[in-house]
């Protein structure tokens, strides 16, 4: 046996590492603890009666070649979704209208959210000097490079939608490292985009591997990827389990295990290497019995609450949802919905036939009190906002209602320190490892990118370590000879 492996946590990320670790080791023992009674984590889709509601992100961009792997291994390239032509149209609610949003996010249709001038700006991007490298916020780096009407009128509006967060806080260099890279390597976002995406044809024409770059998921949701992973025979799934404790095991010294265990039920496990696949809360409490600066460093990342609202309209109202992916609502307006995504637009099946389905989200780093609204206050809310961004007015005929009291890690300014200083501790603690967003990616492919890392790492630590143990027996023997 070449070692126990425990991953605590069964969301993309943990079930992730337990393939990758089973890929790399036929030999390895592999187990994954899992709070909840299901897998998925964020990640959870629901079905009901038709109504096909995403807990937590609704797709992916398809760029990540190891997740496009990872899909086939899964046994799930049939199952992949693409999202429909309607969902390159998007769209910025600000100044009581909807504005229509170009390629990227980046570029309106003139004269619409920018005005001549702010088009003109945005235009001088390929012109403007590189910047001094420093951690700068999204809302000052979007300044810098793109003009203050791109920086106030789209950023800002837009990281409510992706990080539920505020572009003056979040850091480019940590939440968009390829902006950084772009800036640095060509002086400009715009010519690098450009050459990037000849780059990309390129090996899309060469590489089996090589991702579409398209809005993707499945038939049954992106549920399907973590459940798929826990059907793999080689892994060992434990739902209901809660971790309590990990600590390090006092008869390591003579081989028999480096980390022990402790879960609520009082039960406990010897473990040879663990893998810490939960989010960022939980990562901080288990690793700061163990390692207490990265506990401490961990609890400095600000995760706000979110509140997905699923709601089902019949055909009546679907006509009043214009065609498209969804709206991002300008703070200006004085809307608590951060956006609208029309998901019957978006993806085939996600209601009944007639029928439309929007989620709506709410919450954030800008308004984590709308947490404490019930659930009564929060349907309401949800309607009144969306009668006056899209003047729907009718009931809804389904609802469901999602509370995350912690959605997404914010990867705010200082907090490459914190990656660096977490990364540094953890590579003095032998077999221990920390895969999910707290670090690196909230978004479902950064997230499975960084289980087959930590995955792959915990293998081949153990497969080294086994063969050192090997080496120092094979001593032994030779001494004694």
């Amino acid at each position: 046996m070449a070692g126990r492996l425990v991953i605590i946590g069964a969301g993309v990320s943990g079930l992730a590492a337990a393939h990758a670790a089973a890929r790399e080791d036929a030999n390895l023992e592999i187990l994954v603890l899992e709070r909840s009674q299901e897998v998925g984590g964020r990640s959870t889709s629901m079905n009901d009666d038709g109504w096909m509601v995403e807990a937590g992100p609704g797709g992916y961009l398809d760029t990540e070649p190891e997740v496009v792997r990872l899909v086939r291994e899964a046994g799930l390239a049939d199952r992949q979704v693409a999202a429909q032509a309607a969902a390159a149209r998007r769209f910025i609610y600000r100044g009581g209208r909807l504005h229509r949003l170009g390629p990227g996010l980046l570029l309106p249709t003139p004269g619409s959210l920018l005005g001549a001038r702010g088009v003109l700006r945005a235009m001088r991007e390929p012109f403007v000097p590189r910047g001094a490298g420093d951690d700068e916020s999204i809302l000052e780096f979007c300044r810098r490079r793109f003009g203050a009407r791109i920086a106030e009128r789209i950023a800002h509006t837009a990281m409510l939608g992706i990080f539920a967060g505020d572009a003056a806080r979040l850091s480019v260099a940590s939440c968009f490292p390829a902006l950084r890279e772009m800036e640095q390597e060509h002086g400009s976002v715009i010519r690098a985009g450009l050459a990037r995406r000849r780059t990309a044809k390129r090996r899309a024409d060469e590489e089996t591997d090589a991702p579409t770059r398209k809005l993707a998921s499945f038939q049954g949701g992106l549920q399907e990827l973590p459940r798929a992973l826990a059907a793999n025979p080689r892994i060992d799934l434990r739902l209901g389990v809660s971790v309590t404790d990990i600590r390090r095991d006092a008869a390591a010294a003579d081989g028999s295990g480096a980390y022990v265990v402790a879960m609520a039920s009082g039960e406990t496990l010897v473990a040879d290497a663990v893998v810490i696949a939960t989010p960022v809360q939980g990562a901080a409490r288990l690793l700061g019995t163990l390692v207490p600066t990265v506990g401490d460093l961990l609890a400095q990342i600000p995760v706000p609450p979110v509140v997905v609202v699923g709601l089902g309209f019949d055909a009546a109202a679907a006509a009043k949802f214009p065609l498209g992916f969804g709206v991002l609502i300008s703070r200006e307006e004085g809307v608590r919905m951060l956006g609208c995504l029309w998901e019957s637009h978006i993806w085939p099946g996600r209601s009944p036939d007639g029928c439309f389905l929007a989620r709506a989200m709410f919450g954030g780093r800008l308004d984590a009190q709308v947490s404490e609204l019930d659930d009564a206050e929060i349907l309401s809310l949800a309607r009144s906002n969306l009668q006056r961004v899209l003047g729907v007015d009718d009931a809804p005929i389904f609802s469901r209602i999602v509370r995350w009291g912690a959605a997404i890690p914010q990867y705010e300014i200082g907090h490459r320190g914190i990656k660096a200083g977490v990364e540094a501790e953890l590579d003095r603690q032998p077999g221990v490892f920390l895969a999910g967003d707290a670090l690196e990616g909230v978004s479902f492919p950064k997230t499975a990118v960084s289980g087959l890392s930590q995955g792959r790492r915990a293998a081949l630590y153990l497969a080294q370590t086994e063969a050192q143990r090997a080496s120092r027996a094979a001593s032994g023997d030779r001494s004694a000879g």
